[in-house]
C-alpha cells in the first residue's frame, strides 16, 4: 500500500457557496471523496475534495503530480483522511492511499508543444528575466548550503515580488524546490523566509492577481512590437492569429473569453510554449487596436483618390468561403440592426473575434449597413466590451460560433 500526500485548498460551504477560512482544525479526521470536476470553467484538471457539508479542491502543484492520473484511473471515487493544517495560508494536509502501479505526473507538456504557431516570439519581458535569475540563484545557493540571510535576502526579494508572472510549469517547479529546501535549512534566519513565501503562494491563486499578471505581460509585449516589430507584425491578419490561437490543443478559448488569464495559469504549460502563446496573444491584440485605428490601411498603387465606393465593402472582408459571404453579409446585418454606437461596436467585435470578419472599420462597416454611431464611440467598444454589454457580447459570440460551425459542417 502506498501514499501520496497532498493539500486541499478553497473550501466552501454547499449551501450558501461561503469559502471557509477559520476553524479548519475542525476537519481534521474526515474523510473526503476526491473526483475529477470535468466541468471547471477554469481548470480542466482540477480535482475536487468532497467532505460531508462541503466542497474544496486538490491544490494545483499536487494535482499534477499523481492525483488527477490515480483519481482518473479510478472506477471508484478514492477517499482521502485530512491528516491536519498545511503550511499555506486556509490549506488543510491529507493523504490518499492506493494500491497498484505509481501514478504518473499529469503531462501536458508534450501535447501543447506540438502546437504550430507561425508568428514571431517576442523577447521574454525583464520581470520573468528577473525571475528565472533569482530562481537560479537561490537553488543554486540552498542546495549547496551556501546562503546566509544577507547574501539571500536581495535575490529572494526580486523572486517572490515577480512570482506572479511565473505562470509556467517549470516555475512551479522550482517555486516547490525552493520551499522544500528552505523547510529544512539549517540557517534559522533564512529558514524564517519560507512563511513570506508561503503567503505569496496563497495570493498567487487569486482571479484578481492572475488577471493583473496575465495583461501586464500582454501589455508589455505590445510595447515591443510598436517599438520593434511593427514592420513584421503589419505581415499578419487578424483571422490568421485568432485560427492559430484557436488551434492550441486546450480549452483556453472556448466560452468567456474573461476567464482566459485563469485558464492559461492553471494550464500545465512549459516555459518555451507559454512564449509563444503570449506572443500570438499580444499579436492579435496589437492588430486589433492597430484595424480600430485604421492605422494599416495602404491604398493600392495607381488606384485613383476619387474612386468610387464599393456599395457593400465589408464582403471583402468576410473570412472563408466564397460562397458564404451573402449569407454572413445578412446575418450580420440582422444583428447590427438599429444598433448604434457602443452596441454596434461590441456587435462587430463578436465577428472578428469569431474570425467572421478580418477587421471591422468604422467607416466600412458604416459604408455597408449605415448609420453606426459616431466613430469614437464605436471604436472604444470595439477595442474593449462595455462591461455592462459583456453579458450580450458572450451571447452573442456563441451563437456566431455555432453558426460558424453549422456552415463548416455543411461543406
Amino acid at each position: 500500500m502506498a501514499e501520496i500526500q497532498f493539500s486541499i485548498v478553497f473550501i466552501k460551504d454547499k449551501k450558501d457557496n461561503i469559502q471557509v477560512k477559520e476553524g479548519l482544525e475542525a476537519f481534521i479526521g474526515e474523510r473526503v471523496v476526491l473526483c475529477l470536476d470535468r466541468n471547471n470553467p477554469a481548470d480542466a484538471w482540477a480535482v475536487k475534495a468532497l467532505l460531508p457539508r462541503h466542497v474544496a479542491f486538490v491544490r494545483k502543484e499536487d494535482s499534477i503530480d499523481g492525483i488527477y492520473d490515480l483519481v482518473g484511473r479510478q472506477k471508484i471515487s478514492p477517499v482521502a483522511r485530512i491528516t491536519g493544517l498545511s503550511d499555506y495560508r486556509y490549506c488543510l494536509s491529507a493523504k490518499v492511499e492506493y494500491e497498484g502501479e505509481t501514478p504518473k505526473r499529469l503531462d501536458k507538456l508534450a501535447i501543447h508543444s506540438q502546437w504550430e504557431y507561425g508568428g514571431p516570439v517576442f523577447n521574454t519581458i525583464t520581470e520573468i528575466e528577473e525571475l528565472n535569475e533569482a530562481a537560479d540563484y537561490l537553488v543554486a545557493m540552498f542546495s549547496n548550503k551556501e546562503a546566509n540571510y544577507e547574501n539571500i535576502k536581495p535575490w529572494f526579494d526580486k523572486y517572490v515580488d515577480n512570482l506572479k508572472y511565473g505562470f509556467t510549469n517549470d516555475f512551479r517547479d522550482k517555486k516547490n524546490l525552493i520551499d522544500n529546501l528552505l523547510k529544512v535549512y539549517p540557517d534559522e534566519r533564512v529558514k524564517s523566509l519560507r512563511q513570506r513565501l508561503i503567503e505569496i503562494s496563497s495570493s498567487l491563486h487569486s482571479k484578481k492577481t492572475i488577471e493583473q499578471a496575465f495583461f501586464f505581460i500582454i501589455k508589455k509585449l505590445k510595447k515591443q512590437i510598436r517599438g520593434e516589430f511593427k514592420h513584421d507584425a503589419m505581415q499578419f491578419s487578424i483571422s490568421e492569429m485568432v485560427n492559430q490561437i484557436e488551434s492550441f490543443p486546450s480549452r483556453l478559448t472556448k466560452g468567456n473569453a474573461k476567464v482566459l488569464p485563469q485558464r492559461v495559469f492553471y494550464e500545465t504549460m512549459s516555459e518555451e510554449v507559454f512564449n509563444k502563446y503570449v506572443s500570438a496573444y499580444a499579436l492579435l491584440c496589437y492588430l486589433r487596436e492597430e484595424m480600430a485605428k485604421g492605422n494599416n490601411v495602404k491604398r493600392k498603387p495607381g488606384r485613383p483618390k476619387n474612386e468610387k465606393k464599393e456599395p457593400c465593402p465589408i464582403l471583402k472582408h468576410i473570412v472563408g468561403n466564397s460562397s458564404f459571404r451573402n449569407s454572413w453579409y445578412i446575418f450580420i446585418g440582422e444583428n447590427l440592426k438599429d444598433k448604434m454606437n457602443e452596441e454596434a461596436g461590441y456587435t462587430m467585435k463578436a465577428f472578428v473575434d469569431c474570425g467572421v470578419l478580418d477587421c471591422a472599420r468604422y467607416r466600412i462597416v458604416k459604408d455597408s449597413f449605415g448609420d453606426i454611431g459616431t466613430d469614437r464611440i464605436y471604436n472604444k467598444a470595439l477595442k474593449t466590451v462595455p462591461e455592462k454589454y459583456q453579458g450580450q457580447y458572450d451571447y452573442l459570440y456563441m451563437t456566431i460560433k455555432k453558426k460558424k460551425e453549422e456552415m463548416l459542417s455543411s461543406m
